[in-house]
């Protein structure tokens, strides 16, 4: 059984000379269960600032000019790895030169895996002999240096930087950021300490806690949206059938989907986990036509969670209820459990999806529905990303080649708008290196009947107040008709009605088949 007290810990920055700081140490974190953890060792002597906003994902993020100030401006940084945030790397030139920067992978004590290969994982794919949990002080050089290499498809080398995951990393990480902390802040390292090592002591209850909680939920066949699981699974012997996505959450091949269609029943997977930052009409469309549940949605980042101490263990307790509904097949009437009214919810809403729907249904939305920060898709298109897409796009038609379809969305998705933030009523374009802000007030919507029959509608937003040059009306479309949270979307600009003057793309969510018209 391993020693549950606080281990002697001698990290490389500890050994630096301090630097003088007189009061708390301003402190900026990359994503909400780092930002979990620092906030539990901090304490009441302060907080750390959050540079990935909840809700984005950290594999490609554009900052705001508020977020890269508080990077610039923070006396240490605390952040998860190169790996899952390369451009975070690029970004800290801006921090003053006694600055400490911290990459919690690289701390002594953390458990390292090397990305799984395929899109389906098989037993051997998963350090089960090590689960135990008198075991947590493994020797973990075996997993470093396990290559991984018996899948199919997209090779995809290197140390899965998710590590999070596993509470027994987080805890190592905890003893990290108070030595960190309290080597910058001499004066208050009794209370980093003692705080970190509180916090050590509820994840083990919280490990204790899972163990128990998962107990009668493994052997449970589950396939994840991406693979950022692994060091939970590994904790709690509870292993994916595999994964839509890549660990780096970039758009799965056509070979890719096709190993899992073609595998589920072999496997038996009983569901597939979503996540709230992807639309969920890539989950939909991959397992079309099978019994595989589809509505259970688990989250490695904690996005819908209120930032604090306290989010990392909710984070935890979240994937493991996931584990358990698949288990139970329990999906509450709202996440439309198959009975009968699942399966006409289902086909109601891909026939909205897809433009079919009476007047009566559709509602009001407001610009929160498309609220974050966006990303146009034309340079992806230019720069041959998604020529994948169009090739498997171009299978499932009989009427375009690859490069017809391609020719067909460059027209459609040509833009001069590198970027959208949305933030309450505040629009910001970002074109040719220039950012103009406007607030934009709700205008009602149009209603298009298409040549096909089909239909669509665009919510549509008048300038209130602002840079002159913004467009007086801009109009939303994304498919739907009633308020969810967009995970793409297409923005029109120009005049209040369908001939509008200017057409622009802004998507954060590329899907294998990006939509357009």
């Amino acid at each position: 059984m391993r020693n549950k007290l606080l281990r002697p810990l001698c990290l490389p920055w500890l050994l630096a000379p301090a630097v003088a700081v007189a009061e708390v140490p301003a402190v900026a974190v990359d994503i909400p269960p780092v930002h979990s953890l620092v906030d539990r060792v901090m304490g009441k002597l302060g907080s750390p600032d959050l540079v990935i906003q909840p809700g984005a994902s950290p594999h490609g993020y554009s900052m705001r000019p508020s977020e890269a100030e508080a990077l610039a401006n923070a006396d240490i940084v605390f952040w998860v790895s190169d790996d899952l945030t390369p451009w975070l790397v690029r970004a800290q030139d801006s921090l003053a030169d006694e600055a400490l920067k911290v990459e919690l992978m690289q701390t002594p004590g953390t458990r390292r895996l090397a990305y799984r290969q395929g899109a389906t994982f098989e037993a051997h794919d998963h350090g089960h002999d090590d689960h135990g949990h008198d075991d947590h002080g493994h020797d973990d050089k075996a997993h470093d240096d396990q290559a991984h290499d018996q899948g199919h498809g997209h090779a995809h080398d290197g140390v899965d930087p998710h590590g999070w995951l596993d509470p027994v990393n987080a805890q190592a990480w905890l003893e990290a950021i108070a030595g960190s902390l309290a080597d910058l802040d001499p004066g208050n390292a009794d209370t980093y300490r003692r705080n970190a090592a509180e916090g050590q002591a509820e994840l083990e209850a919280l490990i204790d806690e899972l163990d128990d909680h998962l107990a009668d939920d493994r052997g449970t066949r589950f396939i994840v949206f991406h693979d950022a699981y692994q060091y939970f699974e590994n904790r709690f012997d509870v292993p994916a059938a595999g994964a839509i996505s890549l660990g780096d959450a970039s758009d799965p091949s056509p070979a890719r989907v096709r190993e899992i269609q073609e595998r589920v029943a072999e496997l038996g997977v009983q569901c597939v986990f979503r996540e709230p930052q992807y639309n969920p009409a890539l989950v939909e469309s991959v397992f079309e036509g099978t019994e595989v549940e589809t509505s259970i949605v688990i989250d490695p980042l904690g996005v819908d969670l209120p930032l604090g101490a306290g989010l990392y263990s909710q984070l935890l307790r979240g994937l493991a209820e996931g584990v358990t509904r698949c288990a139970a097949n329990e999906v509450s009437p709202s996440d439309h459990s198959h009975d009968h009214d699942h399966d006409h919810a289902h086909d109601h809403d891909e026939d909205v999806y897809a433009g079919y729907f009476e007047d009566s249904q559709i509602e009001d939305r407001s610009l929160s529905d498309w609220a974050g920060d966006w990303q146009s898709l034309y340079p992806y298109l230019q720069d041959g990303t998604l020529d994948e897409v169009q090739a498997h796009k171009a299978e499932r038609s009989a009427e375009k080649t690859a490069e017809e379809i391609k020719q067909y969305y460059d027209r459609g998705y040509r833009t001069d708008v590198d970027r959208l933030v949305i933030d309450g009523n505040s629009v910001t374009f970002h074109k040719n290196g220039q950012a103009r802000s406007g607030d934009y007030v709700y205008d009602g919507y149009e209603v298009l009947t298409y040549a096909a029959g089909n239909r669509g509608v665009r919510y549509v937003f008048e300038l209130e107040a602002g840079d002159d040059a913004l467009p007086r009306y801009i109009q939303f479309s994304d498919h739907a008709i009633f308020p969810p949270d967009a995970g793409h979307f297409h923005l029109y600009w120009g005049g209040r009605s369908g001939g509008a003057a200017g057409r622009g793309h802004a998507l954060a969510d590329l899907l294998p088949l990006a939509p357009g018209r």
